[in-house]
């Protein structure tokens, strides 16, 4: 046989032998289990933070407000004699009133804060609101200027607000029961827990600089009818960002 038939055949052999050889071979890869998402996870989205620590003011006790006298004759009469028929207005009403001063954190400020609720379950807040208030001063005459000594002043850093156009108020209620206490002086959150009996939402609204804000919002909440008679006091909770 020719020397170059025996080349060939002796390379044939050896690509067989090698094709067996790897057909036994076993070669393990580690594959990890592709996500399609995130994992599920409680995830909160990101809240802008207040400007400022709220501020909690208590209401006085709430003073029910006597319903109109029923119409005797006419046609309202007759309406009120209709079976199942319910006159929202003899409906009983209970309104928390809060301090005249209101709150105030910095430029922004509350005041003249009073909620409603019914016995049915509606409620209505309103306020005043103003972020830096444009303050008229008297006519009084300017005394001549003297050699005043002068003083040190403190290490205080004040917050520069008069640049800003306006600001996103917040306001929160809660419907607080078991509350007998006098408020002191100030009014100030109990230091005892008080069960809340009502909650309502936040209440956003942007108020501008120099242009007082007159809110006043209305809603239902079916806890304020089922503890109608059970809530004392009101808390509310004010802020601004």
């Amino acid at each position: 046989m020719p020397t170059k038939w025996r080349i060939m055949i002796l390379v044939a052999a050896l690509a067989v032998a090698s094709a067996a050889a790897e057909a036994g071979v076993r070669r393990h890869r580690a594959r990890p289990t592709p996500l399609c998402g995130l994992p599920p996870a409680d995830y909160q989205p990101p809240q802008p933070p207040p400007a400022a620590v709220p501020a909690l003011l208590v209401s006085s006790p709430g003073v029910p407000l006597d319903p109109p006298p029923a119409a005797a004759d006419g046609a309202a009469a007759m309406s009120l004699q209709i079976p199942g028929g319910i006159d929202p207005r003899r409906l009983r009403l209970k309104v928390f009133q809060f301090p005249t001063a209101g709150v105030t954190i910095d430029h922004c400020s509350a005041s003249r804060i009073a909620l409603t609720i019914r016995e049915d379950g509606f409620w209505r807040v309103n306020l005043r609101a103003d972020q830096n208030p444009q303050v008229t001063a008297p006519n009084v005459v300017t005394p001549p200027v003297g050699a005043a000594p002068i003083r040190a002043l403190p290490a205080v850093r004040l917050k520069e607000t008069i640049y800003l156009k306006r600001n996103l108020f917040v306001v929160k209620f809660r419907g607080l029961g078991l509350y007998r206490e006098a408020l002191p002086t100030p009014p100030a959150p109990p230091p005892l827990g008080k069960p809340v009996l009502l909650d309502l939402c936040s209440i956003p609204f942007w108020v501008q600089r120099g242009v007082p804000y007159d809110l006043v919002r209305q809603g239902y909440c079916p806890d304020a009818g089922l503890y109608f008679d059970r809530i004392d006091r009101v808390e509310m909770e004010f802020s601004y960002r």
